[in-house]
């Protein structure tokens, strides 16, 4: 026949455990049932004595818990850290700071705050920023990103040209990174920047006759690794 602990401690050390009859309730830190009790200690300098325990209380689990997903999200913010490559003017952009110099650049400082207000509402989506030089297309994107970073978002910003050097490099025997990991990196991170999307196209090629000579596998092989990221991006 089985015996209770109590009981096998109470007839092995001499010490009973208390019931504590009426310390029974539902703890305001885990919302479960607990009951105290009193439990011998039965070794060490305090032998003899007795330690009040909250038996079935979830408290110090979900400390522990929370304390791993905060250094799990501290390490993800590292790694994804290291793939920023951000100017010194990009670095501090907040749309404070952002002046909007016609009616087009106003409404997408506008469109800019509506997309981190939703995002934050959980309401994922995606914003394109078009225009010419110089009207202020990554200071826009950099302030989301800082914006969003602060709600607990860690994000990658890297220009296009960048992204795709870093690929190829890491078709080297040396590198300690594939085309696969780059990728997945990509697609999991919770904001993710492309800057300057296009501009891996402008480097021309000629021949020996000055015609211009038009790469199709490279475009397809570039195309190829957008379809890749955006598609594994669907609903981030």
């Amino acid at each position: 026949m089985m015996e209770s602990l109590g009981r096998v401690i109470q007839q092995t050390f001499g010490i009973k455990i208390g019931d504590s009859d009426g310390l029974e309730y539902i703890c305001g830190g885990c919302g479960v049932m607990v009951k105290e009790k009193d439990i011998p200690i039965i070794a060490g300098p305090n032998k003899g004595t007795t330690r009040r325990l909250k038996i079935m209380c979830k408290c110090e689990d979900n400390k522990l818990a929370k304390e791993i997903l905060e250094e799990n999200h501290r390490n993800r913010f590292n790694k994804y850290q290291s793939r920023n490559l951000i100017s010194d003017e990009l670095r501090d952009c907040s749309l404070d700071n952002y002046i909007p110099h016609d009616q087009e650049t106003k409404s997408a400082l506008q469109h800019a705050k509506t997309f981190i207000k939703r995002v934050q509402e959980g309401d994922n989506k995606n914003i394109i920023f078009a225009g010419s030089y110089g009207t202020g297309k990554s200071h826009l994107a950099k302030s989301i990103c800082n914006a969003l970073q602060s709600f607990g978002k860690p994000y990658i910003f890297i220009s296009a040209p960048r992204l795709f050097q870093e690929i190829k490099t890491s078709y080297n025997q040396s590198s300690d990174v594939s085309e696969y990991d780059l990728i997945n990196e990509l697609i999991a991170v919770d904001v993710l920047v492309i800057d300057d999307l296009g501009a891996e196209y402008v480097k021309k090629k000629y021949d020996k006759d000055g015609n211009e000579i038009i790469e199709d596998v490279e475009h397809s092989w570039t195309n190829n690794i957008y379809f890749n990221i955006l598609d594994g991006r669907q609903g981030k």
